[in-house]
């Protein structure tokens, strides 16, 4: 077998891993590449839509209250862009270890966007980050997801379409184009997904990955228990040579990269070491009372996070790509 990315033949470390975010606990192979570091998916399971039934999270309800709602635009608004100096809105950012990550991503190229940019969300399940966007202002947000049940424009304008960005056609281009922890998903061929992309975006236009990945210290620690295989979802994982293979191929730079990882990825992977699905009733993300972890293993879980982001060992990572001028 080749490598997907790179092609380089039978040079692989196979794993056996179960499904453990949902509880099915099928059994799945990954490939790990030894010349390029990237994590692929053996054979692509035909009923891959079973495991976003149901509870998946990216198609929760994102409804909230009045109050709620005027306390995120006012965080939102002041992650996106501090000159709003809105005192309640840097309490409230202060207040999370994590700031929501999205729109710090958003943030690295807000100042080249304006309330009128094109936006498409790849894998925007229910909408829910696009809706905050419309909810500080922006006008022009759509959103693909194959697994969507049927198209949708919800009340705030925002536009959801059943389908794969391969099928996706638009008359202007886009100013951004994001893929928030979508583009592991993948089942296409990620070179024609960028080329995709590249065909998609103003001559200035900027790209967002975000995603796992197996230039991390959670990837080499836990390896089959690591939380960010996703079996079966997650069909390959790209270590940053492996990515910057990609990019290259697909005539698009990588502009800047950094860590955005959180505590998340190491209680759940301590977790997954001991069977324990994220949605069991002694699962930390369910009863933290009955979790195997106490109140301070936790903080200090949460300390670590920080600590490998900041020395570029972090498992989740954000590359902002531009096209080559």
């Amino acid at each position: 077998m080749k490598c997907r990315l790179c092609g380089c033949e039978d040079n692989f470390d196979s794993l056996k891993v179960k499904e453990l975010e949902m509880g099915f606990r099928d059994e799945f192979t990954y490939l790990f590449c030894k010349s390029c570091g990237t994590l692929q998916i053996k054979h692509i399971p035909e009923n891959l839509s079973r495991y976003y039934s149901g509870g998946y999270y990216s198609f929760y309800s994102n409804k909230r209250n009045t109050l709620k709602t005027i306390a995120r635009k006012l965080k939102d608004s002041y992650t996106l862009d501090q000159r709003f100096l809105n005192f309640l809105g840097n309490i409230l950012c202060k207040i999370s270890a994590f700031p929501n990550a999205q729109l710090l991503a958003i943030n690295y190229v807000y100042d080249k966007l304006t309330l009128q940019s094109n936006i498409l969300d790849v894998g925007c399940g229910n909408g829910a980050l696009l809706s905050r966007l419309a909810n500080i202002g922006f006008k022009s947000l759509e959103g693909v997801d194959p697994f969507l049940s049927q198209d949708k424009i919800l009340k705030n304008g925002v536009r959801l379409y059943k389908k794969s960005i391969l099928d996706h056609k638009r008359e202007e281009f886009y100013d951004l184009i994001m893929f928030h922890h979508s583009f592991e998903h993948l089942t296409e061929n990620p070179f024609d997904v960028l080329k995709k992309v590249y065909s998609l975006l103003k001559k200035d236009g900027f790209c967002i990955i975000r995603m796992p990945t197996t230039s991390s210290y959670a990837w080499e620690e836990y390896r089959e228990s690591w939380v960010g295989l996703q079996a079966p979802r997650h069909i390959a994982i790209y270590s940053i040579r492996g990515f910057e293979i990609l990019a290259c191929k697909t005539n698009f730079e990588i502009e800047k990269f950094y860590f955005d990882s959180t505590h998340f990825s190491l209680v759940a992977s301590e977790q997954y070491k001991k069977g324990i699905p994220l949605n069991h009733r002694n699962s930390f993300f369910v009863n933290p009372k009955k979790s195997i972890f106490s109140k301070e293993a936790i903080k200090d879980f949460k300390k670590k996070a920080i600590k490998l982001n900041n020395n570029n060992k972090g498992d989740m990572i954000c590359m902002i790509l531009r096209k080559k001028q």
